[in-house]
Parts: structure tokens; sequence; C-alpha cells
């Protein structure tokens, strides 16, 4: 049997007191409701029950407003704080992405898969040019220039740490944007340390993709 959250009593002429608090002792005043402090502040709100013509009460007291309330707003918790330096920095960071990502898109990728940073007027990658092999960031850039243009197997075979760094730079922009809203870093309680995380596995990436092309990939 499956049973109400509501528990009535009484005959079909008699209101009852339905506590939807459970509180282990209801106010004996039928038009008030004792607080936690013992100050009484709410009066029960009386329905009709459609199975019977008798009122009901439901009785509330504070508990149930301090719950809801710590329900909206225990999130905000989890979530680092941002102060007005914080913003600044942020939308800082937001401008710079944006100009990275658009910087990228005036390039054009080189079909050799590196070396599209030399359209800036950069020199060649100086490991390579040095011990004639390639680096861990060879083909960063081509990998950028391929991710703006939608060309994402292109940009994940240039580089594949520097395609997920693509990936996270991208999402960056509308999680900076929401964060910069709010007030406080969406999700994100540590800063540092989610940092560090993003960091630590483009890096293994990085490291395994490079020694991948050492062994298998031709100069």
């Amino acid at each position: 049997m499956t049973h109400s959250p509501f528990s009535f009593s009484g005959d079909a002429t008699t209101p009852r007191d339905v506590d939807i608090t459970d509180s282990p002792n209801p106010s004996p005043d039928n038009n008030t409701v004792d607080g936690p402090t013992g100050g009484s502040f709410v009066d029960p709100v009386t329905i009709n029950d459609p199975t019977d013509h008798a009122p009901t009460r439901i009785v509330a007291n504070e508990d149930s407003f301090s719950n809801e309330e710590h329900l909206s707003t225990s999130h905000h918790h989890d979530e680092y704080p941002l102060t007005n330096s914080g913003r600044v920095l942020l939308a800082g960071v937001l401008l710079a992405l944006i100009a990275g990502f658009s910087l990228a898109a005036s390039l054009t990728p080189d079909p050799r898969g590196f070396g599209t940073h030399q359209s800036l007027g950069l020199p060649p990658c100086s490991f390579r040019l040095l011990l004639g092999i390639h680096c861990p960031s060879c083909g960063g850039t081509t990998c950028f220039a391929y991710f703006v243009r939608g060309e994402w197997v292109s940009a994940a075979n240039a580089n594949l740490s520097a395609f997920g760094l693509a990936l996270a730079c991208a999402a960056a922009i509308p999680w900076g944007l929401v964060s910069l809203f709010r007030g406080r870093l969406w999700r994100i309680r540590q800063p540092a340390i989610t940092l560090l995380w993003i960091m630590g596995v483009l890096g293994s990436i990085a490291l395994l993709q490079w020694g991948f092309k050492l062994a298998f990939v031709p100069m």
C-alpha cells in the first residue's frame, strides 16, 4: 500500500492538522505554529480535501522555509567566488582566447602538419633544426588552424595534445562568460587544482604523442 505524504484524521466536519515537516511538537494553537526558537510566525493554510467535506489544514514551521533556502543556495558553496580583480583577470583571459582563435583563423594550415607558425615570420622549430627530431609542440599552430576550420581529424593528426588544448580553450569561453555573469567560477571550487589537472592531462598526452612520433613517424 502506498501511503500519502499527508496524514488525515477526524470526522467529516472537523478540520485536520497535517504537519508537512513532521514536527514532533506541533503547536496546540490552531492559528499559529511554533518556530524553532519558540516564536509563532505562520498561520496554518486551510485547503479542501477533494475526497471529503472537511477542510484540511497544512501546518508548516520555520524549518521548511529554511530548508528550501538552503537547497537553493547550497550549490554556491561549491563554486569559487570572483573578486573585482578576478573578474578583470578572467575577462582578459577570455579576450586573449578569442584573439588567439581569430589569429588561427587567419593562418593557412601547412599541409605537412607542422610549420604553420612560419607564416607569422617566426623561424622554423629550433628543436627540429638542432636535433633533427620532432619536438613535443610540433604541429601545435597547424592544429589550431585546422581546429577553427572544423577539420578536427587533421587537427588531431597534427598534434593531439594541442587538439585537447584547443577543445579546452573553446569550452573556456562560454564557461568564462557564465562565470562572469554569476560572479563565481561555475562548477569550480578550487581553480588551482583544476588547472593543474588539465595541465597534467595535456602534458601526459603530449609526452605520449612525442614518444610515438619519435618511434614510428619518419622525419
